[in-house]
């Protein structure tokens, strides 16, 4: 009997953590299928090289498509809070790029057509417009909306269980509601990425804990469990929420699962298919790792770095930015006067971990790979403001403040053994993430999505 998973994924680093699950579910059975939906219109999934692995892998049991497609789109996105049933229109949104298509639009055709078009809205981003689909009278937006969600779980055999990487409620609603609508009794997330910053304010704005917008950015009550790498922000979040008075979404909801991502074995299988960086140098090999600058980072100190970098010049560095947010050209202007620090935009992060001996980061998931393949790790704590695992852990050597950067640059370049590098720590830290066997993490992921099938629909 066929088992059929149905994915909804977003881009980047959260295809990068769940294809290795999928991966491993593919290969239990010759029965199983794997089809993913990606609700995110900012990514080329067409180029993503885990799902395009695992297409060449298993070409007749696993597929890939772009959820705007099911509803005529091509390089749009859906705003998925208003897909829903709920007698509200589908609503797209379109790029005001669109130039001569959009001014056509809203100045020649969008009166005749006001009698099929329920209202117009502006989106939050204000480079969008969110105009309705058309549909004929009340009750056909919850037909066609129904229909496509139909459409897609039906497209093979019936799901035996519908799963999203880790995403709070509001943003999604529309789409969980569909689902709901059309029979999908359990609803799961998988890992995306280790919480590094496991606080549970975590980036560098305070939002008003009485407010709605505190409550929609910690909800997860759509979902009905949540699989965490680790329980330390869940524990932290809990706290958060007891001390406010308020009802934990959690609750009861999540397991730690690790991360399949950074297992040896899907390591050794990804560095099949991912180009090598080939960037030749007798120096000393380092790459900072930036991480998103919203996570309660001082970029002063950023700047502070490349400047006490650039006085090493017995090291050469390749600074790499974040995956989903490339920092501001003013951060990388300041590299032009560093003739021993280059900055690689397109090259992938787990290309420069190898290349690299060295390897400076702050609070990136990404760095756990550089643990498992035996890279030194210096995790530069002082720049972000929140609380860091790796600091927790006291994993590699932790750099507190400048003096400890400058203290590691000048004692490696004389001898790696007068630097106090905890390899205790790295193994308690790998130990929460991979455990001790790869079998064993492939097995707990396996568990957990088979004991939350479907059972009755």
């Amino acid at each position: 009997m066929v088992k059929r998973y149905l994915f909804f994924l977003r881009h980047y680093n959260d295809i990068d953590n769940i294809a290795p699950v999928i991966y491993y579910f593919l290969k239990e059975s010759e029965e199983n299928r794997a089809d993913v939906i990606i609700y995110s219109g900012d990514y080329d999934y067409t180029k993503d090289k885990n799902l395009n692995f695992i297409k060449s892998i298993f070409p007749d049991r696993f597929s890939c498509t772009w959820l705007g497609s099911y509803f005529g789109l091509r390089t749009e996105k859906i705003n998925l809070k208003n897909l829903n049933i709920n007698e509200k229109p589908v609503i797209i949104g379109f790029k005001k790029k669109m130039g001569a298509i959009y001014n056509y639009i809203f100045k020649v055709v969008r009166y005749p057509l006001s009698f099929f078009i329920k209202h117009l809205k502006v989106a939050d981003n204000p480079t969008d417009v969110i105009i309705p689909m058309l549909c004929a009278g009340r009750g056909g937006t919850q037909l066609k909306v129904s229909s496509k969600i139909q459409e897609i779980l039906e497209e093979y055999t019936y799901p035996s269980l519908v799963i999203f990487d880790v995403n709070r409620t509001p943003r999604v609603i529309g789409l969980l509601q569909s689902l709901r609508h059309n029979g999908i009794k359990r609803i799961i997330c998988l890992p995306v990425s280790p919480l590094i910053n496991y606080n549970t304010f975590r980036s560098y704005d305070i939002v008003n804990i009485h407010s709605k917008e505190f409550k929609e950015i910690h909800d997860y009550s759509g979902f009905d469990a949540v699989g965490f790498v680790d329980n330390y922000f869940v524990e932290s979040y809990t706290r958060t929420h007891e001390v406010m008075g308020l009802q934990s979404s959690l609750q009861n909801k999540t397991k730690a699962l690790g991360t399949l991502r950074f297992c040896r074995e899907w390591l050794s299988i990804r560095d099949t298919f991912i180009n090598k960086f080939d960037y030749p140098t007798n120096k000393i090999k380092v790459i900072l790792l930036l991480s998103d600058p919203l996570s309660n980072v001082n970029e002063t100190e950023i700047y502070k770095i490349f400047e006490l970098l650039s006085l090493f010049q017995d090291y050469e560095v390749v600074v790499k930015h974040h995956t989903r947010f490339k920092q501001r050209k003013r951060v990388f202007n300041k590299l032009n006067k560093y003739n021993n620090i280059k900055f690689f935009d397109d090259v992938e992060s787990t290309s420069l971990i190898e290349w690299a001996e060295i390897v400076l980061y702050w609070s990136t998931s990404v760095a756990i790979e550089g643990f498992v393949k035996n890279k030194t790790m210096v995790c530069l704590d002082y720049v972000s403001g929140n609380k860091n695992l790796y600091e927790l852990f006291d994993a590699g050597y932790i750099v507190r403040c400048r003096d400890d950067l400058h203290e590691f640059l000048s004692l490696y370049k004389i001898d790696k053994g007068l630097i106090k590098y905890n390899k205790i720590g790295v193994q308690n830290l790998l130990s929460i993430f991979i455990g001790s066997q790869d079998d064993l993490i492939i097995k707990k992921y396996l568990d957990f999505m088979e004991s939350n099938e479907l059972r009755t629909l």
